[in-house]
């Protein structure tokens, strides 16, 4: 009786290690996604900070040939 008790205690810890690493696994995966998510979200600041800075330079030249 001890045997099959020591057993399925093994065998229980067996299934939580289980669980526990396929939680870290679905996390990395998560995490991942989360960082392309922030890269490209940083690649559209970039390229509206872009945009505003060549807007300024062509304002910039139009008040420059104004005056």
């Amino acid at each position: 009786m001890n045997k099959l008790r020591s057993g399925f205690v093994l065998m229980e810890t067996m299934f939580a290690l289980f669980l526990i690493t396929l939680g870290i696994i679905s996390f990395g995966e998560s995490f991942q996604q989360f960082k392309k998510q922030v890269n490209l979200e940083q690649a559209k600041v970039n390229q509206a900070k872009l945009v505003y800075e060549s807007s300024q330079v062509k304002l910039a030249k139009t008040v420059l040939v104004d005056d």
